[in-house]
């Protein structure tokens, strides 16, 4: 009895510490490491991070530069690089310089280099006095007249180009009645620009700042002993119209060569006042 009395004895007691241990585990879990509030041993939720704005890049929309103003953004007006400078074509005798990026115009044409001659050009359908040459080289009075000038694309005899036109004069030279052969001087060069030492005929015209070799064709329409009338006809740029067509003392032709500078016709030999000048343009 002693013994199962004891036994139980034992059985109580280590219930009764294993009780107390229990106890005090609960406790502690209950309390946490910051002790007294029951709520204070839970973990606060880490809370989500602010969402990022994304970073807004601008996107330039450029207008071209002009010459105003350099490059501009047409959103924000910022600009870039320069204004544009003007690009500059030379002047000619029929337009001022010219931009070629906007066409803008500047200053005047080149001016045209015949009237410094101090020359006067001769009317359109009137006649004049005109001092020619017999083939013997003695004089040969008499009148001269351009009585039309007509412009064409060309016909059968005066064969069309492109981009060219046919300038043509009705002109002729009338003398008194006479046994001998009369010549007449028929030579042309540029209202607008020539050399003065280069010989005649001009065979280039020059029209928008090009050069443009010039053909000339003539077709007799009566020779008579007193009288010879023609047309001449010049192809030029369509639109040009300076062309000098001028009557002079041919006693030149008796002897000239072309081939030959020494015996060719210079302006000095057409200068003197028996010399008939005449625009051919309308």
């Amino acid at each position: 009895m002693w013994h199962n009395k004891t036994t139980n004895s034992l059985a109580r007691v280590f219930l009764i510490i294993l009780t107390m241990v229990l106890v005090a585990g609960v406790s502690v879990m209950s309390t946490g490491c910051g002790g007294g509030n029951g709520s204070a041993g839970k973990e606060e939720p880490i809370p989500a991070p602010a969402p990022v704005a994304p970073v807004s890049v601008h996107q330039h929309v450029w207008t071209d530069a002009t010459h105003e103003e350099p490059k501009t953004c047409s959103e924000c007006g910022e600009t870039e690089g320069e204004a544009l400078p003007h690009e500059w074509c030379k002047a000619n005798y029929q337009e001022p310089k010219i931009c070629e990026l906007c066409g803008e115009t500047e200053g005047e044409p080149l001016p045209p280099l015949f009237p410094t001659l101090g020359f006067e050009l001769k009317e359109i359908g009137a006649g004049y006095p005109y001092k020619s040459c017999f083939e013997d080289l003695s004089d040969a009075m008499g009148e001269a007249i351009v009585s039309d000038v007509r412009i064409t694309n060309g016909d059968e005899y005066f064969e069309p180009k492109d981009g060219h036109e046919w300038v043509i004069a009705t002109s002729a030279v009338m003398v008194p009645k006479n046994p001998k052969t009369f010549q007449i001087g028929i030579e042309r060069f540029d209202y607008y620009s020539y050399d003065l030492s280069s010989a005649f005929p001009t065979n280039v015209v020059n029209y928008y700042g090009v050069d443009y070799e010039v053909a000339v064709k003539t077709r007799i329409l009566e020779n008579t002993a007193i009288k010879m009338e023609f047309e001449i006809g010049y192809l030029v740029p369509a639109g040009y119209d300076g062309v000098i067509f001028c009557f002079f003392n041919d006693y030149h032709n008796m002897v000239i060569d072309y081939n030959n500078p020494d015996t060719a016709v210079i302006f000095d030999d057409i200068i003197d006042g028996d010399t008939l000048f005449f625009r051919l343009r309308k």
